[in-house]
């Protein structure tokens, strides 16, 4: 039976200049695996909203063409409502998806349809909890979980569905390794069992072993969707068409300095390695450059932090000098955000020093006569503006206007391939588009100190090797600090500090 079946579909949104799906034929039967692979805004999300009735019946629109779902018309309201229930939808941004507040809440509500028992639903719910988030507390806040913790969330919904149809928006997005290979399980059961599942991704990296398993791979470019070209059909071909040859995937730095767990009781963490002065290898052009070292712009000691009742780091010691690319990396949940939040002077540790210019006894103090830019995991929070223009040009007044905003604009418009958008309103962008837009008007203020925290959030793979560049020319004028769990920014970094959980590096 075809769960899904479209054939010239076509959809245009309100107010927009033309169509984002521009005749899609698509069909999926019981059983299998189908994954989209398209860039930044080729009209991914947008599929899958259409499938799952959303669009354009709570987004606005015009839909056109024919799809089926279910067996189902999605055109006709009666037959449309026959369709929830029975098919799972995970959205591109997984705050979207949770509603409630505590996250034991949000885990036992997916059981309450097959228990009648209130009490049956929350011991599978905390059974949940402890396969996917095994590191928080039931009780714990969902608005105080990362990003990767609160995909993690949204995938034990996804175990305990017993849908016929799943639409995953790029579900490995904020997932660490671990991570993925839960929900690679997790799916390859569900397929198993007889339903029938649509992933869309912008790249196909971690998705190698479900390109193995899938019953079709797709190239989704400008609202158009067919076949990936015969000879990147198995998994190696795959793997070397979705590369950039100069930029191969991990790249580490032949000796990086790191942070490692001292013997101390207190899981200090020391420098250890090499001395922290040294050459970059491969940084912007073929030229070498060497950090320089003077004062430390930042200098933690003893650091302690805790979420909850869940201590995320104790022992914490290490510093940050000037032009440095800093990398912090771990699992999900194990502090990233929160560590990058406390150097902002936005959260207060428990026990430590703490020194940066702009950290007060209070916390974050400003006037510190340096710039710094943040880009939070969610981009939403940076725009404010109707459109992408106006947030750059408010981003460079209050920034150090170090070039004309006519020549910035254009750099970092052209640098992040966002030509075309700059009318457009940040909130109607794409997942990636959004992304980029939000990176470039952070940097376009040419802060003296950057934060980033998951920066490749919905990124396509040029979409990767255009940030790196852009960070590798602008590192000798600004210290970078990056969290991520990716090693996409590994030849980059200076310094790399690992985070599991407990304060401990490797």
């Amino acid at each position: 039976m075809s769960l899904v079946k479209t054939r010239g579909l076509k959809f245009t949104y309100p107010m927009a200049k033309g169509e984002v799906l521009r005749g899609v034929d698509l069909k999926v039967e019981s059983g299998e695996l189908v994954l989209i692979i398209g860039s930044s805004g080729s009209g991914k999300s947008t599929l899958l909203k259409v499938l799952s009735g959303i669009s354009p019946y709570l987004t606005g629109g015009t839909l056109a063409g024919e799809v089926r779902v279910l067996g189902k018309n999605m055109k006709r309201r009666r037959e449309r409502n026959e369709v929830p229930g029975r098919v799972f939808y995970m959205p591109q941004e997984p705050e979207y998806y949770i509603i409630f507040r505590r996250a034991i809440t949000e885990a036992t509500v997916p059981y309450l349809e097959e228990s009648s028992k209130l009490r049956q639903a929350e011991l599978l719910g905390q059974k949940a909890l402890r396969k996917w988030l095994p590191q928080i507390s039931p009780n714990s806040h969902t608005a105080t979980l990362s990003a990767g913790e609160k995909q993690r969330l949204v995938l034990s919904h996804l175990e305990a569905s017993t849908s016929e149809l799943y639409l995953l928006d790029e579900p490995m997005t904020h997932l660490d390794a671990e991570g993925r290979e839960l929900f690679r399980r997790c799916l390859t059961e569900k397929v198993r069992q007889g339903g029938a599942a649509v992933i869309v991704t912008p790249s196909p990296e971690g998705y190698w072993e479900l390109i193995q398993r899938a019953n079709k791979v797709l190239l989704m470019e400008g609202g158009r969707i067919g076949p990936l070209p015969e000879p990147v059909h198995c998994v190696d071909n795959v793997r070397s068409w979705s590369r950039t040859p100069e930029t191969p995937l991990e790249v580490r730095s032949p000796s990086p300095t790191k942070f490692k767990r001292s013997e101390n009781p207190g899981g200090r963490l020391r420098l250890s390695g090499k001395s922290s002065r040294r050459e970059v290898p491969q940084r912007g052009k073929s030229e070498r450059y060497e950090v320089r070292k003077r004062c430390p712009i930042i200098e933690v000691h003893s650091l302690e932090v805790s979420c909850g009742n869940r201590e995320l780091f104790t022992g914490l010691t290490f510093a940050i000098f000037e032009g440095e690319v800093f990398l912090i990396k771990g699992r999900n949940g194990s502090g990233k955000t929160t560590l990058i939040r406390t150097l902002l002077g936005f959260v207060k540790p428990q026990r430590g020093v703490l020194k940066a210019p702009w950290i007060g006894e209070s916390g974050w103090r400003g006037g510190s006569g340096l710039k710094v830019g943040y880009l939070p995991q969610n981009p939403m929070d940076i725009f404010t503006c109707e459109t992408l223009i106006e947030d750059l040009r408010l981003s460079w007044a209050k920034g150090r206007r170090s070039e004309p905003f006519s020549f910035a604009s254009r750099k970092f418009i052209r640098a992040l391939y966002l030509e075309g958008l700059e009318k457009e309103d940040p909130f109607n962008l794409s997942a990636g588009q959004r992304q980029r837009a939000a990176i470039a008007s952070v940097l376009i203020g040419f802060p003296q100190i950057t934060f980033l925290d998951e920066p490749t959030r919905g990124m396509d793979r040029k979409s990767y090797v255009a940030l790196k560049r852009m960070l590798g020319e602008l590192s000798p004028t600004t210290t970078i600090i990056i969290s991520t769990h990716t090693d996409l920014f590994d030849s980059l970094g200076d310094k790399v500090l690992i985070l599991d959980g407990g304060g401990e590096g490797v």
